[in-house]
């Protein structure tokens, strides 16, 4: 934990400046059938110093919180800012303030083992018919403190707790597995101070395993699909995300053509938030980023308008706007880049119910693994759990497949949004360095290109 205040250093900081100091902390818990395969607990902190001339930032590091270390990092960081030449200033910095960070969680390893055997015993009395079970307990927290030239003295932190639990049973032709993650963000202790909720989770985990293993094969080829909340929000983070981050855009996104116009149905906007959407908190709340702007929602796409993007304080100034406080660092080694923080399709209309019954035949997709896309628009992910559907009702499960699709094309084919989002708040974004970021989706109904 970051004892230290800053406020020592005000009188330390060249105009333009900010000071952070940082620690992330991680801890890893893993239970493969019942015995301790792994433990890790790693903490990592220091401070940094970013002086801004201009376009230019100038920026250096320093392990540790001596205040030697601070003030090296202060003057390496100005002569840094130096050698760009700058130019035009940058709109002036406003100051910031945000509430005291909740107090840090202090889980006694015993307690956490103890609800990893509670879960891992159920599963062992409760699916007989699974050959091998894996509990992932992994525990992230990144506290700091921030200082700005300008006035804005801030401390945060943020915590999440997720269990991810995979069990395998033999099929007819190998073996079959599926997943699930319990947690949200928030201390342990919060997060896991009742079972009863992860043990119903569990059991309808073994119950889609046992049609997994009778499952069939997709049929390859353009289907109509229903997205359930999980792949719908790793398209909105991996598909539609990564094309309206202003640098990226900056750097050739196909998304930086549309600007002003239509790229998907006029049933879908698509949010960046910082603390609430619709009036509910999101999972990662935000009140500044890393150069101390306030973090300000940036409404992305409305009714299928591309209508902004995720700026940093660069990228707003070369359109003219102010930072949507979206330039976030990992560690404390780190530069900030533009980043998501809780990025949604906001909720439709129709219920879920509904979605299923107007497909004729075409597939339900409930659960991804990994995706990826890239700034052309084009994206895939790993489907691990799906059913078909005929004439609007769920049929056998299907085995793991991959869709594709070109971004827009997908979004412009959207023509049924659900009335509730789901929320992913475990993912780890990369894009150059990780970053935790939340993803959030209502079931949508689109089509995509399905493998087989």
């Amino acid at each position: 934990m970051i004892s230290e205040d800053l406020s020592a250093f005000s009188g330390s900081l060249p105009e333009d400046t900010v000071l952070r100091a940082q620690e992330n902390g991680e801890y890893t818990l893993c239970l493969i059938d019942g015995k301790l395969s792994d433990e890790r607990a790693e903490r990592e902190g220091g401070v940094c110093a970013l002086v801004r001339r201009g376009h230019f930032l100038g920026f250096a590091s320093s392990p540790g919180w001596e205040r030697e270390g601070a003030l090296r990092a202060l003057a390496r960081a100005r002569q840094n800012s130096l050698a760009g030449g700058g130019g035009a200033p940058l709109p002036s910095q406003e100051r910031c303030e945000c509430p005291p960070p909740a107090a840090p969680d202090l889980t006694e390893r015993a307690e956490k083992l103890a609800v990893l055997q509670a879960l891992d015993e159920h599963l062992a009395r409760r699916c007989p018919q699974a050959n091998s079970r894996s509990l992932n307990l992994v525990q992230f927290s990144c506290e700091k403190r921030l200082l700005h030239s300008c006035g804005t003295n801030a401390h945060t932190r943020y915590e999440r707790s997720h269990i991810s639990i995979s069990l395998t049973c033999a099929a007819r032709d190998g073996d079959v597995s599926v997943e699930t993650t319990l947690g949200d963000s928030g201390r342990f202790s919060d997060v896991f101070h009742d079972l009863q909720a992860s043990y119903e989770r569990l059991d309808a985990l073994y119950e889609s395993l046992l049609k997994k293993r009778a499952g069939v094969v997709p049929r390859a080829g353009s289907r109509v699909c229903v997205l359930a909340p999980d792949p719908g929000a790793l398209l909105v983070h991996e598909a539609v995300g990564h094309t309206v981050e202003a640098d990226l855009v900056l750097g050739g996104s196909v998304a930086g053509r549309y600007l002003g116009g239509p790229i998907a149905s006029s049933l879908v906007s698509v949010g960046d938030f910082a603390r609430s959407m619709n009036g509910a908190p999101v999972p990662q709340p935000l009140w500044l980023d890393d150069e101390c702007s306030p973090a300000r929602d940036a409404l992305l796409i409305e009714h299928g308008v591309l209508k902004n993007f995720m700026h940093d304080r660069d990228s707003a100034a070369r359109w003219g706007l102010a930072s949507t406080g979206n330039a976030r660092a990992f560690t404390y080694a780190d530069t900030p880049l533009i980043r998501m923080r809780n990025t949604a399709i906001l909720p439709g209309e129709s219920r879920l119910e509904d979605l299923l019954a107007s497909v004729d035949d075409g597939y339900y997709l409930v659960r991804s693994g990994m995706g990826q896309a890239d700034v052309t628009g084009e994206f895939m992910m790993q489907i691990i759990e799906g059913y078909e559907i005929k004439n609007g009702r769920l049929g056998a499960a299907i085995r793991d497949t991959v869709c594709s699709g070109r971004t827009f094309e997908v979004m412009r084919s959207v023509d049924m949004v659900a009335d509730a989002v789901g929320w992913d708040s475990a993912g780890m974004c990369g894009k150059g360095q990780p970053m935790p970021t939340a993803a959030g989706s209502p079931a949508l109904r689109c089509v995509l290109s399905v493998g087989g």
